[in-house]
């Protein structure tokens, strides 16, 4: 005869699921969490010599510098300047390394923006497109 162990925490990691062994599990993950001490993010001092209007534009990184030279020469980019202002604050956050999980959906969301922009407004559709190519000379 085998002996058996008790319902439990030991029961739990077995894989029974009865009512026993998962409140034995729960009660162990939060002592588990409780014991874990929490590590603070250390935030990083402004040195002495940073200026006030440093602090409050941000540096600009190699996403950021690309986007603006790019929408500096669409007329798209005037005409829609809410658009254009946030692309520029995605690519912003592309510059930050401890944005790091927010940036493929950001980089996402850049692509969509510049296309759009770079499209502009000529939404032309297939009838429009034949008769721009066809020639409308005199009948």
């Amino acid at each position: 005869m085998t002996p058996t162990t008790n319902h439990g925490r030991a029961r739990y990691t077995k894989g029974c699921r009865c009512g026993v062994c998962r409140t034995a599990n729960r009660e162990y993950q939060r002592r588990y969490r409780r014991a874990k001490p929490l590590q603070a993010v250390p935030v990083p001092e402004p040195s002495a010599q940073a200026d006030a209007d440093d602090r409050a534009a941000p540096a600009e990184g190699a996403v950021t510098a690309a986007v603006t030279a790019q929408l500096a020469g669409l007329p798209e980019a005037e005409s829609r300047p809410g658009l254009a202002a946030a692309a520029i604050r995605l690519a912003e956050l592309l510059d930050r390394p401890e944005a790091m999980p927010q940036h493929p959906a950001a980089a996402g969301r850049l692509v969509e923006l510049l296309e759009k922009l770079t499209r502009g407004n000529a939404k032309r559709g297939r009838l429009t497109l034949v008769r721009s190519m066809t020639d409308r000379g005199p009948s």
